[in-house]
């Protein structure tokens, strides 16, 4: 494994150990996941709207790619992240020309989901 590779791993673990939360996934409402650790960031985008710009505000989670490998599928836009903590549900969605999830770091050690908060 490389330097960059592992830093992005440590760095993983200790953000989901100081700010990770307990999350399943779900598709469809129907294939919930085991228990996950993801770390929640409330981040506001600005988007176009029909030409005129407007700030959005989305919740990106990240996961340790590791942890997401052990899914039987791939989390992808329309997945659902169920917050055990609050009970919130998020959508996996796209923001303006960003994918719905994308890789944090170039080892592929940190996935990141853009998410809207659909239900509280």
């Amino acid at each position: 494994m490389s330097r960059l590779a592992d830093a992005a791993e440590r760095l993983q673990a200790r953000l989901a150990e100081r700010a990770g939360r307990a999350v399943t996934l779900s598709r469809d409402g129907v294939a919930d996941s085991e228990e996950l650790n993801a770390c929640p960031n409330r981040q506001d985008y600005e988007v176009l709207i029909e030409g005129v710009p407007a700030l959005v505000v989305m919740y990106d989670w990240t996961f340790a790619a590791s942890d997401l490998a052990a899914l039987p599928w791939s989390i992808r836009k329309g997945d659902r992240i169920n917050d055990s903590e609050s009970g919130d549900v998020y959508e996996v969605l796209p923001i303006d020309k960003r994918p719905a999830v994308e890789q944090l770091d170039t080892a592929h050690k940190i996935t990141l989901a853009h998410t809207k908060r659909v239900a509280e």
